[in-house]
């Protein structure tokens, strides 16, 4: 019993071989696209996180120009308020060399005057009290 396979049973067969192939790599295929929705879907989390930190980047450097113009504005104020410091202490510098001045003059005319005193005691016999002292 010799079975002869006629050519239209072997497209047959090569058909269904076929088909069950194509099956199998299609299943295949599926498999690898649910893989690669799931790293994509991972790939989604981790750019939503990138862009949580792109905003808070964002938000930080407002921040760090605000406070850059800030301190400008504080560096500039500091700085005239250090002129302002500088022109009192010369003033209050000048101030006190002519009062100490005026007390050094005024500490020779007292020793002056107790000179002119003595000498009227002495000569004249005439004693003047000044008050105030």
């Amino acid at each position: 019993m010799t079975e002869q396979i006629t050519k239209q049973e072997i497209e047959g067969l090569l058909s269904e071989q076929t088909k069950v192939i194509l099956g199998a790599v299609d299943e295949r295929f599926q498999k690898i696209d649910e893989r690669f929705q799931k790293v994509d879907d991972r790939f989604q989390k981790i750019d939503e996180r990138f862009q949580k930190v792109d905003e808070r980047f964002q938000k930080a450097e407002g921040i760090s120009q605000v406070m850059s113009d800030r301190i400008g504005a504080l560096e500039y104020r500091m700085d005239e308020f250090n002129k302002k410091i500088d022109r009192l202490t010369t003033t209050l510098d000048v101030f006190l060399k002519r009062l100490t001045d005026r007390e050094d003059e005024l500490t020779f005319l007292r020793a002056d005057i107790d000179k002119i005193k003595a000498v009227l005691k002495e000569k004249l016999g005439v004693e003047i009290l000044i008050q105030g002292r």
